[in-house]
């Protein structure tokens, strides 16, 4: 046990205190599904966690068999009386969503406070790195300092990194797509394709599936895609559309097919993982960010690596995010060298430290409860205080 003594008060640091992560649903789950998925990781590794959600509810479409160190509490039980009588020793506000007043007033007049973490969105360049690592200076009611960490997760080692757990090759390994298909009902048939769509309801999927059915198609539509397919007559495409499917179900669906659609930031990073050929929809923005995230990714995925030269095929990534293309090849064609591609780039991305690993040692770099906030240094362009 570790003792870390204040300017007034001896503070006393178990080896593995427990870690409260604070969660908002927004419109979507992948925000829920990202916390679940950080929670079981932390737990793993033998981290008290603890998940305050406002919709505990959703949680039931996706967490399957429970993670037994995790405890789910509703986002309105986060009293002062609670959190002054057994305060966690890390505190992790997710995507900006701004912890419960209960919760800052207990941060701001505890003697000893928590390590306050601002985990962000995943950063596609490196502008949206700046802030990574850096003290957000917060003030206590006494008037000592108090630091909230930025946290940004992103695709290079001088970012947060990417959520994976530590088992995830062995599982993938030992594992039978076909079979897992199969057993559900959900097989291909004689020279079918299968194609995962996981989407918002801007992709153009039908006429992405028109334009691929050049190949007999067999088209698994997740839950949670607000789309009605309707396949033209005398074309070979048949849909099925799926139920919710917990995490592990959801990763081992785009383990099993050809080719995944998916959307927004957790599945982009499921889609890495699977090794399997994949297009991605990020989530639309009023102001078009999302498109510069795309060029970002795109750049991205070609730096350093032997990305195939595959004619036509970035027109696909711009179609599904909304930018009309005067032509939508067929990925069939080109389908092992896309594969080829994308096994090396999550060969690329798992030779760096996991999101948990590199917030691990974060964490026990700067828990000390009196570590004080530098000031800012000028960050030109860019203003970290806007990300406050």
């Amino acid at each position: 046990m570790r003792i870390v003594t204040s300017s007034s008060t001896a503070c006393v640091l178990s080896p593995i205190g427990r870690w409260d992560i604070f969660c908002q649903v927004v419109d979507n789950l992948g925000d829920a599904g990202f916390c679940w998925r950080l929670s079981q990781a932390l737990s793993s590794l033998g981290v008290p966690v603890t998940l305050w959600i406002d919709q505990p509810q959703v949680l039931t479409l996706i967490t399957g068999a429970e993670a037994p160190s995790v405890r789910i509490r509703p986002w309105q039980e986060a009293t002062p009386d609670e959190f002054a009588s057994d305060p966690p020793q890390v505190l992790i506000e997710t995507f900006g969503c701004a912890l419960p007043t209960a919760v800052r007033q207990t941060l701001q007049e505890a003697a000893c406070p928590p390590l306050w973490i601002n985990l962000e969105h995943l950063a596609f360049s490196s502008r949206q790195l700046l802030n990574h690592g850096l003290p957000s200076p917060q003030w206590r009611s006494s008037g000592s300092p108090l630091a909230k960490w930025f946290f940004v997760p992103g695709l290079t080692p001088t970012s947060g990194g990417l959520l994976r757990e530590d088992n995830l090759r062995q599982r993938q390994a030992h594992f039978d797509g076909r079979q897992w298909l199969s057993e559900r009902g959900w097989a291909p048939q004689g020279s079918e394709r299968v194609v995962m769509a996981f989407c918002y309801a801007q992709a153009p999927l039908q006429q992405l599936l028109q334009a691929w059915s050049d190949q007999p198609l067999l088209v698994l539509v997740a839950a949670g895609t607000p789309i009605e397919l309707d396949p033209a007559p005398g074309t070979r495409v048949r849909v099925i559309r799926l139920p919710w499917l917990p995490q592990n179900e959801f990763d081992h669906l785009l383990w099993s097919c050809d080719l995944n659609i998916v959307r927004g930031e957790d599945s982009l990073v499921r889609a890495c993982w699977a090794g399997q050929p994949f297009v991605w929809q990020a989530y639309p923005r009023a102001d078009g960010g999302q498109l510069d995230d795309l060029a970002h990714w795109l750049e991205e995925l070609r730096h350093g690596q032997a990305w195939p030269d595959m004619p036509g095929w970035t027109s696909v990534w711009w179609a599904l995010n909304g930018q009309p293309q005067p032509t939508l090849p067929s990925p069939w064609a080109h389908w092992t060298d896309w594969r080829d591609a994308c096994l090396q780039w999550r060969a690329h991305l798992t030779a760096q430290t996991s999101l948990v690993q590199r917030l691990i040692a974060f964490v026990n770099q700067h828990r000390a409860p009196d570590v004080t906030p530098q000031p800012w240094r000028d960050q030109t362009p860019g203003n970290p205080e806007s990300a406050m």
